[in-house]
């Protein structure tokens, strides 16, 4: 989901407003935040007019627009704040960030969602960063050119910058901090897992319009691994959207799920699979096992403790490390390379055969 413009200026201008203890703090004037962003000064007229209105700005003719001082930060100290991007910087959130923002905030700095406002001038990303951040997060950050003289010009300015969720092998032009992702890897201790269980049809559910069974992914990785761990034997696999998931259920019943003996469900899907399991009249596990990708609540799962994949504890510590390394102790002329692994946490929706 990608943030309409005023609202990335209504983000930068309420950040302002909540970390400042000035009282007489003037927000820029509206063509220098049309300059800064690109855009219009309608748009930047709009971001201010819904600042006004909740009363977090107050407009005095002649002289600009300035924080309401009922509205400020009465906090004496200050803490770090840790810029997010996410992929191209327009995206407001994936599916990480709960956790990176977490992970920011257990070692006491403040995470904000950091929006670029056009990736042809750098400049006006280090502007915006140079007035708020100490460090930067970026989540899949896409390989352009662009992209690169950003990250160039924040290493210019001694801005930290930790690419994160990089491929093995991957890098992210000369940045020597990154976390990878073992996406691969990840299917094949799927299998594993399963496996040992006795189970290997499995059929994945996600939420995504796009292909996630491509070469190189976790599914790639499942159906490899699967496969010569059952010594070539015939293994049933598929991946299906939510949508079409549940129409296919509603339309063919319990015999579309014949053919697998697990399903593997993304948590934010996992209530309406479970809905429409149910529906069906497929009892987990005895008729299908399930396993969960990230943490889920008993409440969603028919009041079983799901089997999932902790995605998210060994991600985190390596986030905190290169927080306290680079933002906390100042060290950064050491390279900070990670890799993470996702781990099976044993529940009751997979029955073992």
């Amino acid at each position: 989901m990608v943030m309409p413009e005023y609202m990335q200026i209504r983000a930068y201008l309420y950040n302002m407003i909540s970390k400042t203890n000035d009282p007489n703090m003037q927000i820029p004037p509206e063509n220098e935040l049309a300059r800064l962003f690109g855009v219009s000064r309608v748009t930047v007229r709009g971001a201010i007019k819904g600042l006004v209105k909740d009363k977090f700005l107050v407009p005095k003719r002649g002289l600009g627009t300035f924080v309401n001082t009922a509205k400020l930060s009465r906090n004496s100290f200050h803490m770090p704040t840790i810029g997010l991007i996410n992929g191209d910087g327009r995206h407001v959130k994936s599916y990480f960030t709960p956790a990176i923002a977490e992970s920011v905030r257990q070692c006491g700095m403040d995470a904000e969602l950091v929006f670029i406002p056009d990736s042809r001038s750098p400049e006006r990303i280090i502007e915006i960063a140079r007035k708020e951040m100490d460090a930067v997060i970026w989540e899949n950050p896409q390989h352009s050119k662009e992209n690169m003289k950003i990250l160039e010009a924040f290493k210019a300015a001694s801005i930290p910058v930790l690419s994160l969720n990089m491929a093995d092998g991957e890098s992210f032009g000369e940045n020597d901090c990154i976390v990878r992702n073992m996406e691969q890897a990840h299917g094949t201790d799927l299998a594993e897992y399963l496996h040992s269980l006795g189970h290997k049809d499995l059929l994945l559910l996600h939420n995504s319009l796009g292909s996630v069974s491509g070469k190189g992914s976790s599914y790639d990785g499942y159906c490899k691994k699967m496969s010569e761990l059952c010594n070539g034997e015939s293994i049933n696999t598929a991946a299906f959207n939510l949508p079409d998931f549940i129409a296919e259920l509603d339309k063919t019943g319990a015999d579309f799920l014949k053919p697998f003996s697990v399903i593997y469900v993304i948590s934010s899907c996992l209530p309406y699979a479970v809905s429409a399991i149910n529906k069906a009249g497929i009892k987990i596990p005895d008729d299908i096992s399930l396993l969960v990708y990230g943490n889920t609540n008993r409440k969603v799962c028919n009041g079983l403790k799901a089997d999932f994949v902790d995605d998210f504890s060994q991600l985190q510590d390596h986030i905190s490390d290169w927080l306290i390394s680079r933002v906390q102790e100042k060290a950064n002329n050491e390279l900070f390379i990670r890799t993470y692994k996702n781990q099976m946490i044993r529940g009751e929706t997979i029955k073992a055969r």
